[in-house]
């Protein structure tokens, strides 16, 4: 199945059914995680120099407005946060969450 998914068009996040093994700290307390692919050039690097994947959080805070900027997330995380990449310009919706198993979209 991950071998068929693309980059989306638009920001996109995908869950998928995870293994027990998964730490809850990557996954809450849900029994998916969720994957993003990226076409970030530096993300993109990252992961191949350290054959990873890069686990983050998202920079977006429920509920809240989305951080549109460098500036926006300093103001908002105050200093908490260790390493920031500009937002594309035009880019500040959040992902749509789509459940790969059940075909729900979530947001």
């Amino acid at each position: 199945m991950l071998n068929k998914l693309k980059l989306a068009k638009t920001p996109t996040t995908y869950l998928l059914k995870s293994s027990p093994n998964v730490s809850r700290l990557l996954r809450g307390n849900f029994d998916t995680i969720a994957l993003r692919l990226t076409d970030n050039n530096l993300i993109s690097q990252l992961c191949k120099a350290t054959g990873s994947a890069l686990v983050a959080t998202s920079a977006n805070i429920s509920g809240k407005p989305v951080a549109a900027s460098l500036l926006d997330l300093r103001i908002i995380f105050k200093g908490q946060l260790d390493f920031c990449i500009a937002p594309k310009i035009g880019d500040n919706r959040p992902s749509k969450i789509i459940n790969l198993h059940t075909g729900e979209r979530l947001r």
